[in-house]
């Protein structure tokens, strides 16, 4: 039987690509979609189930792909606020709760905070650091993203919730739900979170000049203190805005702990 990412009765690893703060005017829904599903065929998926909200919808519950797609050129692409795309391996079990790859687009508009986030299973692929960066770059050509950060999570653990700053598989009493809610607070619902916040310490981040000119000591910004010690990782640009902050995995929780006095962490 296939191992699904999303069915919470499995302990599947999965690795996740998010997005924050997309600066665009207009999405271009259709080519973010294609280029996720192209994804999905390199790696034998194929999209089976899809989902759109906007208020000219009736209805927002997932629909078989290839219909739900046709509804792009009936909606005026300004108005959507999510859209979901799930795919499963060719011929498997086509339920929108059992998918191995999803794509998740989501915009308030209220606060006009927005949220893009990629799963896919490891008994897919493990993704190395470079296909990460060659996605992350990719999709950074559609979003235009000021933030954004990649992790690896249980699937009962609710990988693309997380995200958003919702906690799934975890008691109430553990430290990890009361991070995760503290940042669905922040970013969703406050106006607390600033552009140049960093949510926490993660193996990849995705930083603007905003996050790397923060003080985080006296006399020292986070691009100096990055710069300051191979153990801090090492800033790789990716475009003339953007740059992904890369650390070993064994020295984020250092990291975290250096610099949360700062401020400069929010839920971390």
């Amino acid at each position: 039987m296939d191992d699904l990412v999303n069915n919470f009765n499995k302990s599947v690893m999965t690795s996740s690509i998010v997005l924050h703060d997309f600066h665009k005017e207009k999405f271009g829904h259709k080519k973010w979609i294609e280029y996720c599903v192209e994804l999905m065929s390199q790696y034998g998926l194929v999209p089976t189930h899809m989902g759109i909200s906007a208020p000219s919808l009736k209805s927002e519950k997932m629909n078989a792909y290839e219909r739900e797609f046709k509804k792009f050129d009936k909606i005026y692409s300004q108005s959507i606020t999510s859209i979901c795309v799930q795919a499963v391996r060719h011929g498997g079990t086509e339920t929108p709760e059992n998918d191995l790859f999803s794509c998740n687009f989501d915009i308030d508009l209220k606060r006009k905070r927005t949220t893009f986030v990629l799963t896919i299973s490891d008994s897919v692929r493990l993704l190395s650091n470079d296909e990460i960066k060659k996605i992350i770059s990719k999709l950074c050509e559609f979003f235009n993203p000021s933030y954004g950060y990649y992790y690896k999570r249980l699937a009962t653990k609710g990988p693309r919730w997380y995200a958003c700053g919702v906690p799934v598989g975890l008691e109430l009493d553990d430290l990890e739900y009361a991070h995760i809610d503290m940042w669905g607070e922040k970013f969703r619902i406050s106006n607390i979170y600033q552009i140049g916040d960093l949510r926490d310490i993660y193996r990849m981040n995705l930083v603007m000049d905003k996050h790397l000119n923060r003080e985080i000591a006296s006399n020292m910004t986070l691009r100096s203190f990055i710069e300051s010690n191979p153990i801090h990782g090492k800033l790789e640009y990716i475009d003339d805005k953007r740059c992904i902050w890369l650390i070993e995995d064994e020295n984020t929780t250092v990291i975290r702990d250096v610099i949360k006095s700062s401020g400069v962490i929010i839920a971390g």
